[in-house]
């Protein structure tokens, strides 16, 4: 069972509480560390590699080719184009 606060206690600064707390701090810190390193040895180990493999082939190519459906070419266009947009007559 914990011990009860007390205003006296709180503001102990003997040797022997100072260790005490600075103990209790540093194995706590020890867990909360060892917590976290083995979930992180999981994500490393097993969620990553399944997430993001390794690249087994290389890709290269000497030139790239896109190819883009063609639009139909307008036979008549009087008016204006501004930012892709066509204001006027197509035909």
């Amino acid at each position: 069972m914990a011990e009860p606060i007390l205003v006296s206690k709180l503001f102990d600064l003997s040797p022997t509480a100072v260790v005490k707390s600075t103990s209790s701090t540093i194995k706590g810190l020890l867990v909360l560390g060892a917590i976290a390193g083995l979930g992180w040895a999981i994500y490393a180990g097993v969620i990553r590699p399944t997430t993001k493999p390794n690249p087994t082939t290389k890709q290269e190519a000497e030139t790239i080719n896109n190819y883009y459906p063609l639009k139909e070419t307008e036979k008549f266009f009087l008016g204006v184009k501004i930012l892709g947009f066509r204001i006027g007559i197509v035909r």
